[in-house]
Formats: structure tokens, sequence, C-alpha cells
């Protein structure tokens, strides 16, 4: 009895070995297909966004088949001169969806309770769009020919900013 017992014990421990190298081995392999994937993976400028400066979205009526990289509804993304500055309009890609659309050329803040929107419009150089009663929550739009990103990246720095983001277009229906 203690003889089986024995060669189980021993069976058992020799096939968790033999699983658990072939575990370590399938890891390795994984990771070094991986390295390859992930070192190409695209950084994305703001939330999931990446903003394509070399892109510019048209009518999709007035635009050739041949020119056009992608289509969001009516309006095709097609290639330009890439943009300096960024702002209303500019073209960026859903980097978890692989969607192109377009921004406002808005920014979203929450603010702390103590902060008002024109203090932060004040300092920043920004212009109020909207602000909601009752919240803290404040829609600020950036002056033309002002670079979207870069105010963007400055308004994460302000004392008064809980949040902020970027609006952008994405949900564009097409009828049936």
């Amino acid at each position: 009895m203690k003889l089986n017992k024995l060669i189980f014990c021993m069976t058992a421990f020799t096939i968790s070995c033999c699983a658990q190298a072939e575990k370590q081995a399938s890891i390795v392999d994984m990771k070094s297909s991986l390295g390859n994937e992930w070192s190409q993976v695209e950084k994305p400028d703001f939330g999931p966004y990446k903003f394509e400066r070399s892109l510019t979205s048209v009518p999709t009526s007035i635009v050739k088949a041949d020119e056009v990289i992608a289509r969001n509804g009516s309006m095709s993304f097609v290639t330009v001169q890439p943009n300096e500055v960024i702002g209303k309009g500019n073209v960026v890609k859903n980097l978890l969806t692989g969607d192109f659309t377009m921004v406002t050329g808005n920014i979203i803040l929450l603010l702390k309770d103590e902060v008002s929107a024109s203090e932060i419009a004040e300092a920043s150089g920004l212009q109020i769009v909207s602000v909601f009663p009752g919240t803290n929550i404040a829609v600020f739009s950036v002056p033309e020919g002002a670079d979207l990103l870069n105010a963007f990246q400055s308004l994460k720095s302000f004392e008064g900013v809980l949040e902020s983001k970027i609006e952008v277009a994405e949900n564009m229906f097409e009828s049936n």
C-alpha cells in the first residue's frame, strides 16, 4: 500500500514538473514573439487618441476615391502637409478602435470647488464656452492659431484643475 502511494506521489510530482517547465517555455516564447509588437505600439497624445498631423477631413463628395485613407460618415480623411499647430478640426486616431475623427477645439475641465472658470480663463488665455451651473465643469475653447495640445498640457499643471479632457467629435452616425 505504501509503495502504491509512493509511486502515485512520484508520478504526480513528475507530471507537475513537466507541466511547469512547459509553461515556463511557452511564456518565454510568447514574450519573445510579442517583443517586436510591443515596440511598435503607437503612443497616445491624450487618452486613447493620437493626433494625425498629416491627415485632414473633407467631404466625401469632393475627393477622389484613391486619395481616401478612411471614411467616417460623410467625411473622408486624406493626406496633406503635416500641421504645425493643432487646433479645431484636426484629425485624431482612436488607438483602441482604429477609427479616425476630429477634435472640436474645446477642452473640458473639472475644477476644484474654490476655483472659478473665469479665473482659469484669465490665467490661461482660453475662452469660456460653457459653465454648467451647480457643477464644477466648464468648457473652454482654444483661440484661433493657438496649439490645442500645448494648452491641454499646461492646464494639467494648474492648481485649480482636477481633470482635463480634449473634446473629440467621435460619435458620427450615418443614416440608413
